[in-house]
Formats: C-alpha cells, sequence, structure tokens
C-alpha cells in the first residue's frame, strides 16, 4: 500500500512540473476521444437514413425473376394479368431499359428509355405538373407516347411547357418519334439520389410503342416483373400464390426456377 501512495506521488510531481506537456497530452486525449465519437455518430446516421430512404423507396413490392433463363420459363403478358387478379396484388409492373439519342435546339443528349406499363407508373406515383401519365389505351396500341421529369424537360427544352412536343430519337439503328404526354416533379434529393446522378435524361414510354419500334413481342419474353401488394396483404402469401401459380403454368414444380425479393425485408 505505502508503495502505492509513492507511485501516485511520484506521478503528481511530474505532472506538476511538466504542466505544458500533461496540458497538451490532455488536450490530444479529449480531441481523440470526441473525434471518434462525432465519426461513429455520423455513420450510424447515414446508416439510418440510407436505410429508411430505401425502405420507402419499395415499399410494399416484391421483385420477381428468373433464376432460370431457358425460353420455356420465360413469363408471358397473359400471365401478368391472371397474377394482376389475384387477392392482395394491387399492381404488376413490368421495366425494360435502353440507350437512345436525341437533339434539340440546346444540345445533344444521351437518352434513358424505361419502358413501364402503366400498372408500373402506379408504383412510381410520380406528380405530374403538367399533363397526364400515358393510359392502358394507349400503352395496349403501342402509341407513341412518353414522360418526362421537368428536370430533363428544363435541360432539353428550357421550359416545362412541352406536353406536345415531340421528341426525335435514334435507338439503335431506328429512328422514332415520340410525343410528350406528362411532365413529372423532380423527386426532393436524398442521400441515395446523391451517391448516384445520371448524366443522361430519361424517358418514360410504354412497352409496346418500344417493341413496336425495334420489332420486338415483349409480351411472352418477360423474365422479371414487381409486385405492389394491397396495404392490408399477407406478403408471405401473395409470393407463394404467385410462385406456385408460375411453377404449375411451366410445368417445374419444385425445381426453384421462379424466384423473389420484397423490398420491405432489404
Amino acid at each position: 500500500m505505502t508503495q502505492l501512495v509513492e507511485y501516485i506521488k511520484m506521478a503528481m510531481k511530474n505532472i506538476w512540473a511538466n504542466k505544458a506537456r500533461t496540458l497538451l497530452t490532455m488536450l490530444g486525449i479529449i480531441i481523440g476521444i470526441s473525434s471518434v465519437i462525432l465519426v461513429v455518430s455520423i455513420g450510424g446516421g447515414a446508416t439510418g437514413m440510407i436505410a429508411n430512404e430505401l425502405g420507402n423507396l419499395g415499399e410494399g413490392q416484391i421483385y420477381f425473376f428468373l433464376n432460370d433463363y431457358q425460353e420455356k420459363y420465360y413469363i408471358s403478358q397473359d400471365e401478368l394479368n391472371e397474377i394482376r387478379e389475384m387477392d392482395g396484388v394491387k399492381a404488376v409492373a413490368t421495366e425494360d431499359m435502353i440507350g437512345a439519342d436525341t437533339s434539340t435546339k440546346k444540345d445533344d443528349f444521351e437518352v434513358t428509355i424505361y419502358a413501364i406499363n402503366p400498372d408500373g407508373l402506379d408504383i412510381l406515383d410520380n406528380t405530374f405538373l403538367k399533363g397526364v401519365p400515358y393510359t392502358e389505351k394507349e400503352a395496349e396500341e403501342g402509341k407513341p407516347v412518353c414522360i418526362i421529369s421537368e428536370e430533363d424537360a428544363m435541360k432539353m427544352f428550357g421550359s416545362i411547357n412541352v406536353v406536345g412536343m415531340d421528341i426525335s430519337l435514334t435507338v439503335l439503328t431506328f429512328d422514332m418519334d415520340v410525343t410528350i404526354v406528362g411532365v413529372t416533379k423532380a423527386k426532393e434529393s436524398n442521400m441515395v439520389d446523391a451517391l448516384y446522378q445520371n448524366p443522361s435524361v430519361e424517358l418514360i414510354m410504354p412497352p409496346e410503342a418500344f417493341a413496336t419500334t425495334l420489332g420486338l413481342d415483349m409480351s411472352k419474353d418477360i423474365t422479371n416483373f414487381t409486385v405492389l401488394q394491397e396495404d392490408d396483404a399477407d406478403a408471405e402469401a401473395v409470393c407463394d400464390e404467385i410462385i406456385d401459380y408460375l411453377e404449375r403454368k411451366h410445368h417445374c414444380k419444385g425445381d426453384q426456377v421462379y424466384f423473389y425479393r420484397s423490398f420491405d425485408n432489404m
């Protein structure tokens, strides 16, 4: 015990004799600990914010996809129509994407075309500043119409008053003119947006218009789709029913050809 007291006395004498060095050491420890606490707090907050935004982006959505890309397992539009009528299913969306080019008086632009069916527009839940979304009838007839965001309308034309205007596109080796029917409000910037900025402009079109231009039949070669479930639906029951239906239609019961991912569980 006496030895411990002597050690303490010696330590106090050294501290008192080297006051400046002691103060700097304490300051370094305080700053170091504070920095670690600050970094951990910021990292935890950012992680929570991103997780929350990703959850909001896909709330109630279930993504279905093929695990075996043999043609006999491809999904048809008729099958999606039947899935659309199942209990607990609010919407069934398909999406394809392709690049294109266009020019306006302002500049030349690379264009990303999203071929999205009307149910997909419901899932996107955009607010329209000008015009309206294309209708089920327009989509079925393959009308060459499109939707553009206010941000991209300003890039291309310097105005959002563009409903009724035509855009001339070059898609691969094909040329097509599409008419703007709606302008959507830009989404509020968030952490997810900050991580990825798309330099091209984006257009949304009906899949049938997209297919007609390219000479494709997109009604039989579907390999993935998204389901929006009803608010009060049992997600697991909805998924099991859809998987069971597809396996029976394509004679692959238990072969694990079709899979799903629920955005609510991400």
